[in-house]
């Protein structure tokens, strides 16, 4: 009794999901996940590197250092959380996105990331028989990609990071996710109103990938709140931030006043 006492608890003090925030580079943040949760963040990106036969978190080369891992620092407690909250990582949403930056080489790194993810596999969302299964973490390979290995897959526990350019043999079931570059598109930087021609334009590429069921993502979106307004309006399904306690702020404005 006492340890159900205490999950119901747990559960109770979440904050609210907010299903549109993504933490870009969680791992600069002074608590990597720990502060991305705490805000209800349910998308996070974090940069890895296969150096020396492990999966180091980390932005540049030289910044690699020994006790920042991807298992210690996103997946062991990720599993924790889920194991402890019924199975999710927050109550009221189904939707969690890691989505893990390959700054090596794409075979090799995910070579190396299947065999780490084998202890959680079950909480991960897969493909397999063709079909997908959602599971509590949804893991998205961005940066260097290993497009063909994860598109001809018949069984994986990973997706990929599309763009815009791929092919469109590369359904939903591949990649959930189409993230490009603000600056390869649009001009405007948050401030005023955006331009009628770039409202358009924007509109034109929401509406074309959720035509597709997949979730749009920029990333090098203005991280101000001009910027941020313009994307939930236009429907930019995870918007970008490093900024994590002013867009909970705002999104928590805009959602009482839908």
């Amino acid at each position: 009794m006492d340890a159900l006492q205490g999950q119901d608890s747990n559960v109770a003090n979440m904050p609210v999901a907010l299903t549109r925030a993504h933490s870009h580079n969680d791992y600069l943040q002074k608590r990597p996940l720990k502060d991305a949760l705490e805000n209800g963040f349910c998308s996070v990106e974090a940069d890895v590197f296969l150096h020396k036969d492990e999966l180091h978190i980390a932005h540049t080369y030289i910044e690699i250092t020994k006790n920042k891992t991807l298992t210690d620092m996103y997946l062991n407690p990720l599993k924790q959380r889920i194991d402890e909250n019924g199975g999710q990582v927050f109550p009221d949403t189904k939707q969690f996105y890691l989505f893990i930056d390959f700054k090596t080489k794409a075979s090799a790194t995910l070579k190396k990331l299947d065999e780490q993810l084998v202890p959680y596999q079950s909480i991960l969302s897969r493909f397999e028989n063709g079909r997908v299964t959602k599971g509590a973490v949804t893991i998205v390979i961005s940066g260097n990609r290993p497009v063909k290995e994860i598109a001809t897959a018949k069984k994986r526990y990973v997706f990929l990071d599309g763009r815009l350019g791929d092919s469109s043999a590369i359904g939903a079931d591949i990649a959930p996710v189409i993230s490009e570059s603000w600056n390869t598109h649009f001009k405007y930087r948050g401030f005023r109103d955006m331009n009628d021609t770039e409202s358009a334009k924007l509109k034109s590429i929401v509406e074309k990938i959720h035509s597709q069921g997949k979730l749009l993502r920029f990333w090098a979106l203005p991280d101000r709140e001009g910027a941020w307004s313009v994307a939930f309006d236009s429907k930019v399904d995870l918007i970008n931030t490093d900024k994590l306690a002013e867009l909970k702020t705002f999104l928590v404005k805009k959602s009482k006043t839908k």
